[in-house]
């Protein structure tokens, strides 16, 4: 207890508890997130940026567990073994969230998402709808999203992305977040030089998002593989798209009516095709807001990741954008990321609209 008690008592208020869904449910410690031990190299990417130290819970039949954080590199300075935990003690200082209370609905994130995006989120926030609608372009591990989503639940979000990892991990962090029901397509898809989709796989996507225990519980491989990509049935794969018209086959009828015109944030974080930047005009809502931060080909930095021709060049986006006359770009800086590589990341407000939307 002496540990967290030091934990308690610091400024930290990071907390993750390995021990199983069920347990966790049942009771667990103020400000704490739960990743079962069995699915913690699976969803790694949910943890925090490894300069952060956190506080660990290990399970009681897996003390030492924590060994394979420090190993990866994170700092984990307060590691607390649930046998050493006197629940009584802690409930009676009401450090305990219990399953039949409000706060246990609470959703507690490790990770941060993309310091750009959450930097600006108030000012994306602006415009007074009933709901906001969200398009994600390359949504990856699926952290922006998914905090996108649980930090306020007017939004709505479609995400796309290229690599069958992207679609388990961001199945994962909306499913554990309670947000699956504000996600309204999750697809892989390939986004072509010509501009156009590829619809490679979105039949695994269960909208209902089930949150039965065993399910949660899955080990690391029975979640990979039940979430492996599958063949679309009856679907020609080399048939492309617009999106407009990709979106047309994922939503329902319902939901269609949400997006049909527009969206009120594009997201394109670390993620580029020239194709797409020349058609988010017609994508964006009036007041609505594209958001970019990708790395740039900038000549104060030697860096060899991604190759030249995957970054922007100097002012690119300056120079697309700042001869539109329906576009302003209100925020446009050059900025490094945790390992040193720079990135260029902009806002672009649509302000006028000049054409009238299909």
């Amino acid at each position: 207890m002496k540990i967290l008690r030091a934990w308690i008592e610091s400024s930290n208020t990071l907390c993750l508890d390995l021990r199983t869904k069920l347990e966790f449910k049942q009771r667990h410690l103020k400000r704490s997130t739960n990743i079962p031990l069995s699915q913690l190299v699976l969803r790694q990417s949910e943890l925090p940026p490894k300069r952060l130290p956190f506080a660990v819970i290990e399970p009681v039949n897996e003390k030492g567990c924590s060994s394979w954080l420090i190993e990866q590199g994170w700092q984990v300075p307060w590691i607390v073994w649930e046998g050493n935990l006197d629940w009584k003690e802690l409930e009676t200082n009401r450090w305990v969230v219990a399953e039949d209370t409000a706060a246990a609905e609470q959703q507690h994130v490790l990770f941060q998402p993309s310091p750009f995006l959450s930097n600006h989120i108030e000012l994306l926030e602006q415009q007074d709808k009933s709901s906001w609608t969200c398009l994600d372009v390359g949504c990856g591990s699926g952290r922006d999203i998914g905090w996108l989503l649980s930090r306020n639940k007017k939004w709505r979000a479609c995400a796309f992305d290229y690599l069958a990892g992207a679609m388990v991990r961001t199945d994962l962090v909306v499913r554990n977040l309670s947000v699956g029901e504000q996600l309204d397509v999750l697809a892989q898809v390939k986004l072509t030089n010509s501009g156009l989709w590829q619809l490679i796989s979105n039949s695994w996507w269960n909208e209902e998002h089930n949150q039965d225990i065993q399910e949660l519980q899955d080990s690391q491989e029975e979640i990979v593989k039940r979430l492996a990509m599958v063949e679309l049935e009856n679907q020609d794969k080399s048939k492309l798209y617009e999106l407009k018209e990709l979106l047309d086959e994922l939503l329902s009828n319902e939901k269609k009516k949400m997006y049909e015109s527009g969206f009120d944030l594009i997201l394109n974080i670390r993620f580029l095709s020239r194709p797409f930047l020349l058609n988010v005009p017609e994508l964006l809502n009036v007041g609505g807001c594209f958001v970019i931060s990708h790395f740039v080909d900038d000549e104060r930095y030697d860096y060899k990741q991604p190759k030249k021709s995957l970054r922007l060049k100097s002012n690119e986006l300056k120079e697309l954008f700042g001869g539109m006359d329906q576009m302003e770009i209100i925020k446009d800086v050059v900025e490094e990321i945790e390992d040193g590589r720079p990135v260029n990341s902009v806002i672009i407000l649509e302000h006028i609209l000049l054409f009238c939307k299909q």
